[in-house]
């Protein structure tokens, strides 16, 4: 079932008659978009292409439209505004799948602002992806103008593709038997394998980096894991699965490039819950699963049930490493052990293995380590020699993973392993997930963790300090008191990525103070101008819950008051004077983690607020409160 990547929209009776799943799109309407899509590009002449897609199926066929026609692509993470900036900056084509029903908008915003940097052309097409068609939003001055190129075949893109292949790049140099139109000539359906990719880093180690890549190394690390797990000879698949983002390397690498050449169908859409995940797969004979360490850990011992067993084929897991619980979990649960993936967005893929023995660097990765044992690669893929800062132990063919270089921190003329430190505290009962790293503000030795359910019992019923003494008599054990956390964050999750890394910029936020708040959502629920619906969860770390109950955490009531007050100003417009209170109730206490509705009723001909807090076992708070504009009212 293998196929080059720069084969794949040659016509091939070797190839899978489909390429997704979940709805079916079979591989002559696929080719035919693709084509179409090529065409588009050939008349359109942009610089480069953004791709922002749920949809991994379509992701593929954009990836494809724009490495026969040499197009450069720009990957953003995200739609975080800087990202949104950063490809208008780089792109003239938005492509995407219409799953963001905002995204026309956004980009327009992002690249006026482009514009206005004079960093970019500030005009900028939206293209939306069908299976049979494009979708053109007008520039950005005029966004509500939509045209459907639909008239643009399959044949005639071919024709078009054959009449411009003379003129265009020539995509790679090939033998005679790979030229179907003659000898010299590049077969106008081959892609150009000089083609570049635009990444972002996930910042988890500092600030994001841009990587650029070429089509010709996405293929050439493919085909190294074809070689390494013999793909080529293994039975067909109902679909790959996947877990992770097209838009980030991983997922780009293995749901998109390593599905079209190992003729896997795509799951189209993104599993981001363990529930999505099992539910996809679960109809399938036989699936391969990416998937992430964090996904894989939340599958937990009761999800994967015996019909799964012997149905997955392989299952791939990166961006974070695999605890040994989880991949003996997942053998014993479905038959199979992980494929662990050691790599970055800089090198692509490294190097993998099954269980906790060494790492094996794949075909044609070179590697040795610097003066301090720090891994260096070099591979067709990375773009030459590449100095990473994890430190290893060597292991006959292999390596062992010690820790990242910049991860090791000397405190007190002692060296501390941060991640020595995580591991450390996640093997109490009362830690779900963790991270150490230095305070921004204090810059000692601080922790952000999460608690699991035992854990948050008991910093409901014994109190912060009973809790984080605790941790801290469990780190003594193993570690010199110099590595004891001194600041301690306990949040709700951990501002992981849809990769499971941790931004630092992320991290170090929730360093910069205790909340006073839950952060309220509000709901959406046709209530009218005057009435209001917001839900919260009540954070471990409060900020007033320091010398109050300190055995018995809970919120005071003038605080309850304050929320009510304060989400009302953000709903409504209030008078800013309170005069008074009228029928102030507090029934149940607020505890620590507790999940809340907050309800609100203005009426402003009377300068009354009405509200209502509703906890998990009840209202907790209710009452209505007098405002005027004047004190003396």
């Amino acid at each position: 079932m293998w196929c080059p990547l720069q084969r794949l929209l040659l016509d091939s009776q070797m190839q899978p008659a489909r390429v997704g799943v979940e709805p079916e799109w079979t591989r002559a309407d696929f080719v035919a978009q693709a084509l179409r899509v090529a065409a588009r590009l050939r008349e359109t002449r942009p610089r480069a292409v953004a791709l922002h897609f749920s949809d991994a199926a379509r992701m593929a066929c954009a990836f494809l439209a724009c490495a026969h026609e040499g197009v450069a692509m720009v990957l953003p993470p995200n739609l975080a505004a800087d990202n949104l900036v950063w490809a208008c900056e780089q792109a003239d084509v938005w492509m995407t799948d219409g799953n963001t029903p905002d995204l026309a908008r956004d980009v327009a915003n992002a690249a006026q602002a482009a514009a206005d940097a004079q960093a970019g052309r500030g005009n900028i097409e939206v293209w939306q992806l069908t299976d049979e068609a494009i979708l053109v939003e007008a520039r950005h001055g005029s966004l509500s103008a939509q045209t459907a190129q639909t008239a643009q075949t399959a044949q005639t893109a071919q024709t078009a593709q054959t009449a411009h292949a003379a003129e265009r790049r020539a995509p790679c140099s090939t033998s005679h038997a790979d030229d179907p139109e003659g000898a010299g000539q590049v077969p106008a359906h081959l892609l150009n394998l000089d083609t570049e990719v635009w990444l972002k880093t996930s910042g988890s180690t500092g600030q994001p980096q841009i990587i650029g890549k070429t089509v010709a190394q996405f293929q050439a690390e493919a085909e190294a894991l074809a070689q390494c797990w013999g793909l080529a000879d293994e039975a067909p698949v109902d679909a790959v699965v996947g877990s992770v983002s097209p838009q980030h390397l991983y997922g780009l690498s293995f749901r998109v490039v390593l599905a079209l050449c190992a003729g896997w169908p795509i799951h189209r859409m993104q599993c981001v819950y363990p529930e999505s995940l099992l539910a996809a797969a679960l109809p399938m004979h036989r699936s391969v699963w990416i998937s992430s360490p964090m996904l894989l850990d939340a599958l937990g011992e009761d999800r994967v049930g015996p019909r799964l067993r012997g149905s997955v084929s392989r299952l791939v897991s990166s961006a974070g490493g695999l605890s040994a619980a989880t991949s003996e979990r997942l053998h014993r649960q479905l038959g199979i052990l992980p494929d662990e993936i050691y790599g970055s967005t800089e090198t692509g893929v490294i190097a993998h293995r099954q269980g906790s023995g060494p790492w094996q660097p794949l075909p044609s990765v070179q590697h040795g380590t610097d003066a301090e044992g720090a891994l260096w690669v070099d591979s067709p893929w990375s773009g030459g020699r590449r100095q990473l800062a994890d430190l290893v132990s060597p292991q006959g063919s292999g390596f062992m993973l010690e820790g990242r270089r910049d991860r090791i921190i000397k405190l007190a003329d002692k060296r501390v392993s941060l991640a020595h430190v995580e591991v450390t505290l996640k093997e109490h009962a009362w830690v779900a997930d963790g991270a150490c790293g230095l305070s921004p503000v204090h810059k000692r030795l601080a922790v952000a963790l999460v608690l699991s359910p035992e854990g948050a019992t008991a910093w409901r019923e014994q109190g912060r300090a009973s809790v984080l003494n605790a941790l801290r008599d469990h780190l003594r054990g193993s570690l010199d008191v110099v590595a004891l956390p001194r600041s301690w964050r306990v949040v709700h999750r951990l501002p992981r990525d849809v990769q499971g890394k941790l931004p630092l910029a992320a991290w170090q936020r929730l360093f910069e103070a205790r909340p006073l708040a839950p952060e309220w959502v509000r709901l959406e629920d046709g209530a009218g101008d005057r009435q209001a619906r917001f839900s919260g969860q009540v954070p471990w770390d409060l900020v007033h819950f320091a010398g109050h109950f300190a055995e018995f955490p809970l919120v005071p009531g003038v605080v309850e008051l304050d929320w009510a007050i304060t989400q009302a100003r953000t709903a409504f417009t209030l008078p800013p004077h309170l005069i008074r209170t009228e029928a102030l109730k507090f029934r149940q206490f607020v505890r620590p983690g507790d999940t809340l509705e907050l309800t609100l009723d203005w009426q402003p001909d009377r300068g009354r607020l009405v509200f209502e807090l509703k906890g998990p076992e009840g209202i907790c708070a209710s009452g209505r409160l007098v405002l005027a504009a004047h004190r003396e009212s």
